[in-house]
């Protein structure tokens, strides 16, 4: 389901448009036995985020794609929209 909600990144406020996919429990067998299936912790998929009423999606994408290419040769690579997104599931939960 499409959500909207507002989080506080870095001092700034941010709006963030994205679909919200609600927890599915894990099921250990069905009730005719069949075995069940392991569950799916919540998730949030950014579409679209709002800066001052004003989108600012390409922005975040081109400063998140050029840190990732600066430490390319790193083995750990940045993802600003992962750390978005983790903030917009602890705002929904």
């Amino acid at each position: 389901m499409t959500k909207r909600v507002t989080i506080n990144f870095r001092d700034c406020k941010l709006d963030i448009k994205g679909e919200y996919y609600e927890e599915v429990p894990m099921l250990w067998n069905y009730s005719n036995g069949d075995p069940g299936h392991p569950g799916e912790p919540p998730s949030f998929e950014i579409e679209n985020i709002y800066y001052n009423e004003k989108d600012v999606t390409a922005l975040f994408d081109a400063c998140n794609a050029y840190v990732n290419e600066q430490i390319g040769e790193f083995s750990c690579r940045g993802d600003l929209f992962i750390e978005l997104e983790n903030l917009c599931l602890k705002e929904l939960n």
